[in-house]
Formats: structure tokens, C-alpha cells, sequence
């Protein structure tokens, strides 16, 4: 849905383009990079070669996340009705994210009966209303990675109200303004990676959210104005977008899982993602169009439960496994990696199909007639 101020009457105007199941694949991959990040407590208790390759090598392995939040904004206007009222609009929010996060963090607390894990009691409250990571807690990772969650539902609905009751030119105006800040500080700041507080209020998580969901806002508007319009294109043009289209997803994957490039602002793979994030939408590439099947479907709808309960298990490996069966561990080290990746896959498919799809069926049912 496209909206646009006129005459004090706010105009709906859907913008067709279909599901792009091309994307679905990225966020597969993104989210396999991002639990390799989270893995590293893991590698770090064994002095194995492959262990501290990985280690030593993942260095901008959390800028999936801001991939993330790239997919997550153009989505945000692309699917948004923006005829309903805010109310509704963060009552769907939470209908298609708390379970699982809700299941985890009950499956984070028995962990912590069990003690194997700790984790802080009243901190973890807030998490229940996925407001643990918008700068007024005092710990922003108690549910590992639902603070992504809480930084994307509230920028979420900042964006939505904005959108839904200011004219078009003034939202876009005050959002490049916020974006071109929060990059500034981010690349500027500490470190990147970090979900904390600097500056007293300036939170790291929310700064991240705003300035890659607002650069995905504007890829909306590229793709409405631009992009949708693109129709026959010669066979010369084909091939230089499939090879543009293949340098790019090798050089995004390679330098997102293993660092190679010696440049370190982050922004230059934001940036080379959105031209790829183009490619894809526009499905005039060879690599655009195989990638456009029901197999990336398959892996996508999986991304969210992997990413929520990854770091459940990865406290599992490391506090269970890791003492338990060391010397196996250092005899087949590939065979533990393979282990540990699957589990994540399978925990996440069995968490979709259990409590992800079905919680989400019955409340939509239940609360939004």
C-alpha cells in the first residue's frame, strides 16, 4: 500500500509487484551468518584450527542484522495497509512475533532452573513486551536475539505513525535527516556490534533499526517510482545485471560470514546490498530468477525461529556438550560444527510448525476479527 497526503485526505494506493520469493533465500543465509557470530563462545573453549578460523576470520558477521533491518523496512511499506488505526497495526506486530519469543524465554527460564545458564530475573520482564532493547533497560540481551525484534517493532510503529499522519514530503525530509545522524554516529561509534546505551540515551539497537529500515523506506519509494516500471531489456542488459547480480551475492555472503575486505565501514555492504536488494526485485537477472522458487520459500519462513532460539541451544553446547564430551569434540571438530548448524535448523522448523505457526493461526483467529 502507497500512502500519500492530498487536500488533508490521505489516499491509498496499492502498488502491485508480487511476493518475492527471492529474498526469502538472504534471509536464510543472514540468519546462519548471524548465529555463526553468536557461536563463537562455543569455538572459543577448543584450541582447534577450523574453531579458531572461524574465530579469528567472522568479523562483520553482525551486519546481516543490518541487512535485516534493510528487508524489514522495504517490507514494511510494501505489505502495511495504512487505513488501519496504530492499535491495530502493533496488535498484528505482536501476534506475529511474541510466541516464540514468549516460548523461548520459557525455555530460557528453565534453562536457568536447571543451571545451566543465568540470566537476570526483572530484566527479563521486559522482554515480555519487547521493550528490552529501546535504551530503558539496564540489560538488552536477555533473551539473546529477540533485542533485534524489540528495536524493529518500535521503529516500526515510529514509521507508521509518522507515515500514516504526516505529508509524504515532510516524512521523507525528517527521515533522511535521522538516517544520515544515525549512520554518522553508529560508524563513528564504539563499536557497532554493541546493543548498549552510549551517550546516556543514544541506544545502539534503536539507531541501528532506524537508519537501515529507513534506507529500506527509500528503496520502497525507488521500487514504486522506478524499479516497478522497468519491463523488456535486451540480452546485453540481462547479462550484465546476472553478472552484477552474481559479483554481489559473492562478495555480500564472503564478506558477511568471513571478512575479506580491509575496508571497515560497514556501510559500503549496506550499500552494495541495497543495488543487489534492486537486482532482486526487478527478477531480470539469471541469478534473480533461479533463486525465485518455492525451495527459498521453504528456507525463509524458517529464519525468524532460528534467529529467536538459536542462542538457547548455543548455551546448551557450550555449558553441556563443550565439558562433556571434549575429547570428541576435539577428535571430529567438522562433525560438531555440522552438529551444531543442524540443531539450529531443526530446532527452528520444529518450533515454526509447533508454536510459530500454530500461536499465530489461533490469535489471529481469536483477536483480530
Amino acid at each position: 500500500m502507497y500512502a500519500i497526503k492530498e487536500e488533508n485526505t490521505l489516499k491509498y494506493i496499492h502498488v502491485g509487484g508480487g511476493y518475492f520469493k527471492n529474498i526469502d533465500i538472504f534471509r536464510f543465509l543472514f540468519i546462519l551468518a548471524i548465529a555463526l557470530t553468536h557461536t563463537k563462545p562455543v569455538f572459543s573453549d577448543f584450541n582447534i584450527p577450523i574453531f579458531n578460523y572461524i574465530v579469528n576470520r567472522i568479523g562483520f558477521s553482525h551486519i546481516a542484522v543490518e541487512l535485516f533491518f534493510v528487508i524489514s523496512g522495504f517490507f514494511l511499506f510494501y505489505t502495511t495497509n495504512f487505513k488501519q488505526d496504530f492499535y491495530t497495526f502493533i496488535k498484528h506486530k505482536f501476534i506475529r512475533l511474541m510466541p516464540v519469543i514468549l516460548f523461548v524465554w520459557a525455555i530460557k527460564y528453565i534453562l536457568c532452573w536447571m543451571s545451566v545458564i543465568k540470566i537476570p530475573n526483572y530484566e527479563t520482564i521486559w522482554g515480555i513486551f519487547c521493550l528490552q532493547n529501546i535504551g530503558i533497560t539496564l540489560n538488552f540481551n536477555t533473551i539473546g536475539a529477540t533485542w533485534f525484534i524489540s528495536s524493529m517493532v518500535w521503529v516500526s510503529c515510529l514509521f507508521f505513525y509518522s507515515y500514516k499522519n504526516l505529508k509524504k514530503e515532510h516524512f521523507n525530509i525528517l527521515l533522511a535527516l535521522a538516517v544520515i545522524f544515525c549512520l554518522a554516529y553508529l560508524i563513528h561509534s564504539p563499536s557497532i556490534a554493541t546493543v548498549h546505551n552510549y551517550q546516556v540515551f543514544l541506544n545502539n539497537g534503536i539507531l541501528r533499526a532506524l537508519s537501515c529500515m529507513g534506507i529500506g523506506y527509500f528503496l520502497w519509494n525507488i521500487y514504486n517510482d522506478k524499479l516497478i516500471k522497468i519491463k523488456n531489456i535486451t540480452l546485453f542488459q540481462t547479462l550484465l545485471i546476472t553478472a552484477l547480480e552474481g559479483y554481489l551475492i559473492v562478495f555480500i555472503i564472503q564478506n558477511v560470514l568471513f571478512r575479506s575486505m580491509s575496508y571497515s565501514n560497514y556501510l559500503i555492504l549496506v550499500l552494495l546490498f541495497c543495488v543487489l536488494f534492486s537486482l532482486l526485485l526487478i527478477k531480470k537477472g539469471f541469478f534473480s530468477k533461479l533463486l525465485d522458487n518455492n525451495f527459498s520459500v521453504f528456507l525463509g519462513k524458517y529464519a525468524y525461529s532460528i534467529m529467536i532460539s538459536h542462542e538457547a541451544l548455543r548455551d546448551l553446547f557450550q555449558n553441556i556438550v563443550n565439558i562433556k564430551y571434549k575429547d570428541l569434540i576435539i577428535a571430529h571438530p567438522v562433525l560438531y560444527l555440522a552438529i551444531i548448524f543442524l540443531s539450529y535448523i531443526i530446532a527452528g522448523i520444529l518450533i515454526y510448525h509447533f508454536v510459530e505457526k500454530p500461536s499465530t493461526a489461533f490469535l489471529k483467529k481469536r483477536y483480530e476479527k
